[in-house]
């Protein structure tokens, strides 16, 4: 009698590990001037917010019309007041578009993970956003020194990549709490996606890579004084048995 032979299945065709990333980008209109700021600041409870928020008052001299959302955000942070709190003022903020990118993790940032968690390299930290102009097209063999299918968009006012302040729970971790923000400086901008890079110098090619993504939709304009609200996503699961 015959015994019936078993197959050995290798582990690699059972089960493996999934990375997963998704940029989350909002496109934010300006406020229309200094007296549409004023007057949600004083329905928030602030009488007289000239004196009571130095530095958005110091802002608002010199921003009369069109001034950015980032721009309000960043000044009411400094003077010690969360921007999210502010409900009167978070309902005056018009959302032009909504765009989500895919990413893809190309080799060096798969090269990082493993080298950081198992071969004792050193950890990347912090990590920062970039943003990819019109019709990016990303390879799973590009660096910061060489991607010929896209380049990078640097028309923003902040004078470098934005960072990208991220919390993890679970097996994903995220910026929710504090996006990364891009204040366009010139009309009729192009935005085909984003980028999270170790380098955070505008059009610099040095560092380290993690991933690129073109939006799923396709390129999306911008005029000057747009905000750029970028949420990244990163995630790791098994895929199963």
């Amino acid at each position: 009698m015959q015994t019936a032979r078993r197959i050995w299945v290798p582990p690699s065709t059972r089960s493996g590990a999934k990375f997963r990333g998704l940029f989350d980008v909002r496109c934010l209109a300006p406020f229309a001037d200094r007296e549409q700021v004023l007057w949600a600041l004083r329905k928030e409870g602030l009488p007289d917010p000239l004196k009571e928020l130095p530095t958005v008052a110091a802002m608002l001299e010199v921003k009369q019309e069109r001034v950015p959302v980032s721009w309000v955000k960043k000044c009411l942070r400094l003077d010690r007041f969360d921007p999210a709190k502010f409900e009167v003022l978070q309902s005056l903020i018009s959302e032009k578009w909504r765009a989500v990118a895919e990413n893809l993790v190309v080799n060096v940032g798969l090269q990082h993970i493993l080298d950081a968690v198992f071969s004792g390299a050193t950890q990347v930290d912090p990590w920062y956003v970039m943003l990819a102009s019109a019709s990016p097209s990303p390879a799973a063999a590009d660096t910061m020194a060489s991607h010929a299918g896209w380049t990078e968009f640097t028309d923003y006012d902040e004078a470098t990549r934005q960072i990208w302040v991220e919390v993890r729970s679970g097996q994903s971790m995220d910026n929710s709490a504090s996006k990364a923000a891009f204040t366009i400086s010139q009309d009729s901008s192009s935005i085909g996606g984003a980028a999270l890079t170790s380098d955070n110098t505008k059009t610099g090619t040095s560092g380290t890579l993690m991933c690129c993504a073109a939006f799923t939709g396709g390129n999306k304009a911008a005029d000057d004084d747009d905000t750029l609200e970028v949420q990244y996503a990163f995630s790791a699961a098994d895929d199963g048995a």
